[in-house]
């Protein structure tokens, strides 16, 4: 009895930890019968994981919500650990160290993200700060939960002709604006969970955004809410459209942040080759075949190696997964 005693008081500890970090920082909470439902993961070791590529994008994904917010330019050195919550839809709580190249100096800091929707890309930053800073706005479960507003299904427009609705970024915009190649790999990489490997995505190139927003007086770079139009080429295999590096596909991201939560959101599609009709088709519910989150490799490559199934072990406490 006093065993079982013991035990509740420990999960009863455990769950006003998880409360207080927001899912963070939680190595040393222990967990009888893990109950909190995450799992806790460090990257600093010499240990592959087929999730830190996705982890990588989200920790890129909560400093860009940052730098939107506070005007810096912070850049991903490297992930040092991460919670993942179970399901098919997870919540990540990333602590990373950040790059600040006005102080030249390095900063823990930490994102938190999580998905929205299966086999698309529907994500939500709820987390994005220095470690140690706490957010003027505190974590919201009724607007986390709540579904991205308006209609989903996002169409390529015939041309950007009209400069009063799209603004073009220049070349020297798209060098020293990294998001749109952010937006680029989540959408590949939420559409395809089977990809894990970075050199599949460093090839990609970027060869045009367009951005579309509904207020006028905010400069496209910065607005809040918008819709970015992406065209790119160097996916060699992709789920949707052609096979081949050269082909030129197209992404459409709808980017909105809450005024009241900061919560960054951003819901979209890509896939279809330049060129392919695509008036009757949405971006993202193209015709297909495959299932939500089947991966193409080796179904559609032939001669590409890479095994269909990587298996990678899951832990649901929040116990350190064992090195092996």
């Amino acid at each position: 009895m006093s065993s079982r005693i013991e035990d509740m008081e420990k999960l009863m500890k455990g769950q006003k930890e998880v409360s207080r970090s927001v899912g963070f920082d939680l190595e040393d909470v222990e967990d009888p019968y893990g109950t909190m439902g995450l799992a806790c993961y460090d990257c600093e070791g010499d240990v592959f994981d087929a999730q830190l590529l996705l982890v990588k994008l989200f920790a890129r994904l909560g400093l860009h919500r940052y730098n939107m917010s506070k005007g810096t330019k912070f850049e991903l050195h490297r992930v040092k650990k991460y919670n993942k919550s179970m399901g098919c839809l997870c919540s990540y709580y990333i602590t990373l160290v950040a790059w600040d190249p006005a102080t030249r100096s390095l900063i823990n800091f930490q994102s938190g993200v999580g998905q929205l929707d299966f086999g698309i890309l529907s994500v939500r930053c709820f987390v994005a700060r220095p470690q140690g800073v706490t957010e003027s706005s505190p974590f919201d479960p009724l607007d986390f939960f709540r579904r991205p507003d308006g209609d989903q299904r996002f169409h390529w427009p015939s041309d950007f002709s009209d400069r009063n609705r799209f603004y073009i970024l220049s070349d020297s915009e798209l060098q020293n604006n990294d998001w749109p190649r952010l937006y680029v790999e989540l959408a590949i990489c939420e559409t395809d969970r089977g990809i894990y490997l970075d050199s599949t995505l460093a090839p990609l190139q970027i060869l045009e955004v367009a951005i579309e927003t509904a207020d006028e007086d905010v400069e496209p770079l910065q607005a809040k809410n918008a819709t970015v139009y992406i065209k790119f080429k160097g996916l060699a295999y992709a789920v949707y459209g052609e096979l081949g590096a050269h082909v030129e596909r197209k992404i459409v991201v709808k980017r909105s942040i809450n005024e009241r939560s900061g919560y960054l959101t951003l819901v979209g599609g890509y896939g279809f080759s330049i060129g392919e009709n695509t008036d009757s088709r949405s971006m993202t519910h193209p015709h297909s075949n495959r299932k939500p989150g089947d991966s193409i490799f080796c179904s559609k490559a032939v001669g590409y190696d890479r095994p269909l199934n990587i298996s990678v072990p899951r832990f649901f406490s929040l116990t350190k997964p064992p090195h092996s």
